[in-house]
């Protein structure tokens, strides 16, 4: 869920965009475990650990106004369950929700957060209990083999502190990450961040304000993260992706307009350097997500008008198409993809009926509308 903003202009569109139209509730709703989808589910977030197996974080109504849901898959999508309530309402700020699963042979972990509030489950969603962070709020989630990744940005007087947090991923055991931390001038809700991983740990980190200086850090070999010198300057937002080890790659946006800006791919072999590559990818939408999945196949997710787009390159950059452009949806959000040809992305406002998820199975050739 990588969401960086650089400009005033850049930060108001996102927040714009990325808005919730779902109201916050005080109170939890009754917990529930059946199978099934609830009425009036809208999908908010997503998270898929491989083509077959994954989990949706949604809102339906309830006497509280709108209430979380949890869905867990086996199948591809074809059946579904729902978990226990995570007893989470909708952002107060309209911010766009996160799920991230993980696994390891004996337990499923998965947290959940509406940027304000976190918990977490280590049995497999049938308990939650909260996420302990100094986080005003939470920037991005990540999972690799050895843990679970959070950004945390807190406010200081008229500064906002960026902070990466780790606990194993069969526990709930928060502790800082070190090495990684930044101090910004600017407001909270233009502060955003990224995580970027591969299965054996933390590859790169970035983190950005509105007019302030830009933010990453690099673990080319797995070692500590160390800052480095950031791919994009100050009024870009910043995304990172990565195939392996060899294949990292950096999207910069900047020079938002109606519905569209400037976008340039990055990419570096060394975690550390990166150097523009390819040609231009189009102009048209508001960047809003990114994702990698081989060192040829890159994809940016991006909206403009209500509508969601997929803007793809299947050869390092060099040409771009547009696969996906789903009208009367909204901002794609939660785009990843689980291995070469299967990827899976949300589309859409929760709350207003427009949130769709769409899945590929030849790697991001064409998209289908998942039905839940």
């Amino acid at each position: 869920m990588r969401r960086l903003t650089r400009s005033g202009l850049a930060a108001a569109a996102l927040a714009l965009i990325l808005a919730s139209a779902t109201s916050a509730g005080a109170t939890d709703h009754a917990p529930r475990s059946a199978p099934g989808v609830p009425d009036d589910f809208s999908p908010a977030a997503t998270s898929w650990t491989s083509p077959s197996q994954g989990w949706v974080l949604g809102f339906v109504p309830c006497e509280d106004g709108s209430c979380a849901e949890v869905l867990h898959t086996m199948t591809g999508g074809n059946s579904w369950a729902a978990l226990q309530a995570p007893g989470l309402h909708p952002s107060e700020f309209g911010n766009s929700p996160q799920l991230q699963a993980t696994q390891t042979r004996w337990v499923t972990t998965l947290v959940a957060t509406n940027t304000e509030d976190t918990v977490i489950s280590t049995t497999g969603g049938e308990s939650w209990r909260p996420v302990d962070v100094p986080a005003d709020k939470v920037g991005d989630l990540a999972a690799t083999t050895d843990g679970i990744y959070l950004t945390a940005h807190a406010t200081e007087g008229e500064q906002v502190v960026t902070t990466l947090w780790r606990t194993p991923n069969t526990r709930s055991a928060w502790e800082p990450v070190e090495g990684v931390a930044a101090e910004v001038p600017g407001q909270l809700g233009s502060v955003m961040s990224d995580i970027a991983v591969v299965p054996s740990g933390v590859r790169l980190v970035g983190t950005s304000a509105f007019d302030a200086p830009t933010h990453a850090w690099s673990s080319p070999d797995g070692a500590e993260l160390e800052e480095i010198k950031a791919p994009c300057g100050d009024l870009a937002t910043q995304f990172f992706g990565l195939a392996d080890d060899e294949h990292q790659f950096a999207l910069c946006s900047q020079n938002p307009g109606r519905g569209a800006m400037d976008k340039e791919l990055f990419r570096s072999s060394d975690g550390v350097t990166f150097e523009s590559v390819g040609t231009l990818p189009p102009r048209t939408g508001i960047t809003s997500d990114f994702a990698v999945a081989n060192g040829d196949t890159v994809a940016i997710g991006a909206t403009g008008g209500d509508t969601g787009i997929v803007h793809m390159t299947f050869d390092g950059g060099q040409t771009w198409e547009t696969p996906l452009f789903a009208a009367d949806t909204g901002p794609v959000l939660d785009l990843s993809f689980q291995d070469q040809d299967h990827g899976v992305l949300l589309t859409g406002y929760p709350g207003l009926g427009t949130s769709v998820i769409y899945r590929t199975s030849d790697g991001g050739h064409t998209w289908e509308p998942l039905d839940l």
